[in-house]
């Protein structure tokens, strides 16, 4: 219920974002993706609830159970990632991020690491930056 609210909230901030007057009329807005992960989102929570699952646990029990450091390590990583992303840009900080993360969820082979982590982030920098000629600032440290 709690991911339902989430994705409505989202998706109204997502309605909020000031467009350019030039943009009114694109196809591909800074609202476009914001609102399509918030239907996304929406959807997935209404499965979530619609469907059973045998196997779910509570959030109390996801703190409080085995896989909690991972849990948190994983919280603060999302944070560390929010805070690279100006200094570093997206290319960097993203990959940086996957790596962290993957090597918090037991991955240790260095090859499996940079195969995994590598395409992930160029993948979406590519698509943004190259073919829908979105600018991606390329971090504070690079500029």
């Amino acid at each position: 219920m709690l991911f339902l609210i989430l994705a409505l909230v989202y998706g109204y901030n997502a309605y909020q974002i000031p467009l350019q007057p030039w943009s009114m009329d694109e196809p591909f807005t800074s609202r476009t993706l914001p609102i399509f992960l918030s239907v996304i989102g929406f959807i997935v929570a209404l499965l979530m609830l619609i469907l059973p699952d045998n196997e779910a646990q509570s959030p109390i029990e996801s703190f409080t159970g085995p896989g909690r450091k991972v849990t948190l390590a994983l919280l603060v990583l999302m944070s560390l990632f929010g805070v690279a992303l100006k200094p570093l840009g997206f290319l960097i900080s993203t990959t940086l991020f996957l790596l962290g993360g993957y090597w918090l969820l037991g991955e240790r082979r260095i090859k499996v690491l940079l195969l995994a982590s590598l395409p992930v982030a160029i993948g979406p920098w590519f698509l943004l930056a190259k073919v829908l000629g979105i600018y991606l600032a390329p971090g504070e440290l690079f500029v």
